[in-house]
C-alpha cells in the first residue's frame, strides 16, 4: 500500500481530512492511486528514538474522495488539494522500499495488515453509556464554570461511543477540545511574555517600541 508519513497531528479514523499536496514524490502517489483505482494509502506517524526516524507501527487509511487541481492558482506550489475519508487502521508490517526513505526519490510502499479489534465479539453497550455519562458531567461541569473552551452539550447529547465511528468520533471531539485549549494557553501565555518584555523595557530604556514581536 502507498505510504503517506505525516508527524505532527494525530489522525483518528473515520473523519474527513483535507490535505494540500506539492512534493513531486506524492504527486505520483495521487496520480498512481488514481489510475489504479485503489484510491486507499495509510498515513503513519512518524516518530525518533535513538536510532534516528521511525514510522509508527499502526497507520490510519485515507481513502481519496475528491481532488482538485490546483497548480495554475498558485503557480505550481502547490499541485492537489484532496479531500479524504479516513476508514480504518492497518499495522505495519514492513516497508518495501526503505532507501527512497532517506532519498525521497519517491513514495514509501509498504505491507499492511488490517488491524482488527481484539473484544469485538464483546458487549460494551453499559460501559458506553458510563462513558457519555461521564463526558456529560464533563460539558456540565464546563458550563457551570463559564470555560471560555468547552463542549457542546447539546451536540454531546447526540453523540454515543460505539464501536468505530461513534468511539472515534468522541475521539475526535477530545482532540478538538485539547487543541482549543492549548491555543488558549498559549496565547495567554504569549501575551504574559509581551508583557514581561514591556515592562523590562520600560525600566531598562525609558521607552517601549510600537510593536513588541515574540516571533
Amino acid at each position: 500500500m502507498p505510504c503517506f508519513p505525516l508527524g505532527g497531528i494525530t489522525y483518528v479514523p473515520y473523519t474527513n481530512q483535507v490535505l494540500n499536496i506539492f512534493e513531486p514524490r506524492y504527486r505520483q502517489m495521487y496520480s498512481d492511486i488514481l489510475m489504479s483505482g485503489g484510491r486507499r494509502f495509510v498515513v503513519p506517524q512518524i516518530t525518533q528514538d535513538e536510532t534516528g526516524l521511525r514510522l509508527s507501527e499502526v497507520g490510519v487509511v485515507f481513502y481519496l474522495h475528491d481532488l482538485k487541481e490546483v497548480s495554475e492558482e498558485t503557480q505550481d506550489q502547490v499541485k492537489y488539494v484532496c479531500e479524504h475519508k479516513l476508514i480504518g487502521r492497518v499495522r505495519l508490517r514492513r516497508v518495501l522500499n526503505p532507501v527512497v526513505f532517506k532519498d525521497r526519490s519517491t513514495y514509501l510502499q509498504v505491507e499492511v495488515e488490517e488491524l482488527v479489534d481484539s473484544d469485538a465479539d464483546e458487549d460494551l453497550s453499559e460501559l458506553e453509556e458510563e462513558v457519555m455519562r461521564e463526558v456529560l458531567k464533563v460539558a456540565e461541569l464546563q458550563t457551570t464554570m463559564d470555560a471560555r473552551v468547552r463542549f457542546n452539550e447539546d451536540a454531546l447529547r447526540l453523540r454515543n461511543v460505539s464501536r468505530d465511528d461513534g468511539f472515534w468520533s468522541m475521539v475526535s471531539d477530545w482532540q478538538s477540545y485539547l487543541n482549543s485549549l492549548a491555543s488558549l494557553r498559549k496565547q495567554a501565555f504569549d501575551m504574559d511574555v509581551r508583557k514581561e518584555i514591556v515592562d523590562f523595557l520600560k525600566e531598562e530604556q525609558g521607552n517601549v517600541p510600537r510593536q513588541v514581536s515574540l516571533a
